[in-house]
């Protein structure tokens, strides 16, 4: 939770944008899967490439943030009852201190089994936290932790967390690129260098523990803050971006505070883009609200529904976690909550429209209750820009009489099946199969073999393939004899005058 956003974005940004408006169809995006053997990252348990091997699980699991109270399991429960469904997500804040197993027991003594939710931890590691030494030695806490100042304190976290049965994702120093935060670097002279290397070590630790129940979420803030071109430039949050080896979620925080009244799109558009485009990682928005606006209840809904349709729009978000509370706990803080809490009136109910809005739209199927494996969401590459996203490789394929010409169709569906429909231009004397192809969500590949024949006449054959209204051609080209063809050397770096 933070107030930065009420500034709006002072983001610089660097990504290829789309010209054209983004599709608005609720159940099925689909995005490219580029030539994704660039480059091969190691992510959590397991690689980019085993995910599509594994057949990835689609959908954007919602979640919430719920404060915490003595019944925590029962606290789930009601506001699981209340919007039809069962959260796949719960996110809550932790001190840097000793791992405290009391929520986590409830969770799991008050919900059945089957309900038990993925359990984001917030670490926080307040200067006047208790996990070690209380004022870091003057430096703050990340040069701290980096200089192994707090690494038994660490690793006693690490043991304790590794003995449980639950599944949790770790969301250490969230928003470092926002001066709200205590440990944001600018407090101490320091640079996001210092969190790089912070957020390093204790994975590394967790690591040397054998800990293998905790996946790792970097989570910055939407926009930093304070942010420009000169003076803060150090502050770009891609500074703070831990590596691909150290990361297995992405995780965004931004709210609509109203004042200005800020849209979905205004505070995550851009932002979403480009890490899509700068990260293969799978993305979480773990903390999201907005208040009530000047023209009546209806706003906050519509704000919502806005949200919700639009969300399956960006394919790498896989997670959605509604900040369910006051700002900052307080009562008279902006209210983004979407239900009451046993906290606020001994019992969990309706707000408004808010909690039938919200019902509403989460029960659509693209929606769903259980977040998959890292393994299975971790994108195979890349997504840069939406006229990218359908593949065909290779686009050009030289073959001789009788031969054939083999190509790769690539392509993610969010939800459902994708159709992919093949046709080929003005055919003579060749055989195409299949003429379609359905590929699986979120991310599939299919192939496609065009058959020529001893009588086939030389020349050019085009091809398209065609998915949700795009197309992407690709060509074979008959030839006398293949080795006599010759294409142009380039020579990449120098030019002739």
């Amino acid at each position: 939770m933070k107030t930065t956003d009420r500034q709006g974005s002072v983001w610089e940004w660097r990504t290829r944008k789309d010209t054209g408006p983004l599709p608005s169809a609720l159940k099925l995006v689909i995005a490219l899967v580029l030539t994704f053997g660039a480059s091969a990252h190691t992510i959590g348990p397991a690689s980019a490439t085993n995910a599509a091997e594994n057949g990835a699980a689609g959908g954007i699991v919602h979640g919430v943030h719920l404060r915490p109270t003595y019944h925590y399991g029962q606290e789930l429960a009601a506001f699981n009852s209340l919007v039809a469904k069962k959260a796949g997500i719960i996110m809550y804040f932790t001190p840097w201190a000793e791992f405290d197993s009391f929520l986590v027991d409830r969770l799991r003594e008050e919900l059945p089994a089957t309900d038990m939710p993925v359990i984001v931890l917030t670490w926080e590691p307040l200067p006047s936290s208790t996990g070690c030494n209380l004022a870091y030695g003057g430096v703050g806490p990340l040069r701290a932790i980096a200089q192994g100042n707090c690494d038994s304190y660490i690793r006693g976290f690490a043991r304790a967390i590794g003995a449980r049965q639950e599944r949790f994702i770790l969301r250490f120093a969230h928003e470092m690129n926002i001066a709200d935060m205590p440990w944001w670097p600018g407090h101490y002279g320091s640079d996001p260098g210092q969190y790089v290397a912070a957020y390093r070590r204790i994975r590394g630790l967790f690591q040397s523990e054998a800990v293998t129940n905790v996946e790792w979420a970097w989570s910055p803030n939407y926009a930093s803050h304070p942010y420009d071109s000169t003076t803060y430039a150090w502050n770009d949050v891609i500074n703070y971006y831990p590596g691909d080896a150290y990361v297995d979620w992405v995780g965004l925080s931004g709210y609509n505070w109203g004042d200005p009244w800020r849209t979905f799109a205004e505070v995550y558009d851009e932002v979403l883009r480009d890490f899509t485009c700068r990260y293969a990682k799978p993305q979480l928005l773990l903390e999201v609200g907005s208040v009530e606006g000047p023209g009546g209840l209806q706003t906050k809904a519509n704000w919502m529904i806005d949200m919700y349709e639009s969300l399956p729009q960006y394919p790498f978000v896989r997670g959605v976690v509604w900040f369910n509370d006051y700002a900052s706990a307080t009562r008279g803080q902006a209210d983004f909550r979407i239900t009451t809490s046993t906290a606020d009136f001994g019992s969990v109910q309706p707000l408004s429209s808010w909690t039938s809005t919200y019902r509403t739209l989460v029960s659509n199927e693209t929606y769903v209750d259980t977040l998959p494996s890292v393994s299975e969401v971790t994108p195979p590459g890349t997504v840069c820009v939406l006229a990218d996203q359908l593949q065909v490789e290779p686009r050009l394929v030289l073959i001789e009489p009788g031969e054939a010409a083999h190509f790769t169709v690539s392509g993610v569906a969010l939800v459902d099946e994708l159709s992919v429909a093949v046709q080929g231009i003005g055919l003579q004397s060749l055989e195409l199969t299949p003429s379609s192809l359905t590929l699986m969500p979120p991310w599939d590949t299919g192939g496609i073999t065009v058959q020529s024949y001893p009588s086939t006449q030389l020349g050019t054959y085009d091809f398209l393939v065609m998915a949700n209204g795009l197309s992407v051609p690709f060509s074979v080209r008959v030839v006398r004899d293949v080795t006599s063809v010759f294409l142009p050397i380039v020579l990449l770096g120098s030019r002739s005058p």
